[in-house]
């Protein structure tokens, strides 16, 4: 009969033992899968600021590139030097001058 209790309370040890084994990994899994939700969103956040910086770039480069046509073009007609002069402000007249007597 002792044998019997015995073996009774080592099937319940035994029990309790894979219940709570069970238990723990029931409450790793749940916490690996919010772990794994919270990565997916921030993997989302990620995705959404690098398409945003991506527009970003590639509208700057068209910008940049219609200025640097804009510049050609006007560059590329000749200006006379009346016309420097008179967009001419005080800061390039100083520099003018001063490398004019440099000359000199």
């Amino acid at each position: 009969m002792q044998l019997c209790k015995a073996t009774k309370l080592n099937y319940c040890m035994d029990t309790n033992t894979v219940e709570d084994i069970h238990n723990q990994a029931r409450e790793c899994i749940h916490s690996l899968q919010r772990q794994l939700s919270d990565l997916q969103l921030e993997t989302e956040g990620l995705k959404s600021r690098l398409e945003y910086a991506e527009e970003r770039l590639i509208s700057s480069q068209a910008e940049k590139n219609d200025l640097v046509t804009k510049c050609n073009e006007e560059m590329s007609e000749p200006v006379s030097y009346t016309h420097l002069r008179a967009h001419e402000t005080s800061l390039h007249l100083v520099c003018r001058l001063l490398l004019e007597k440099k000359k000199n």
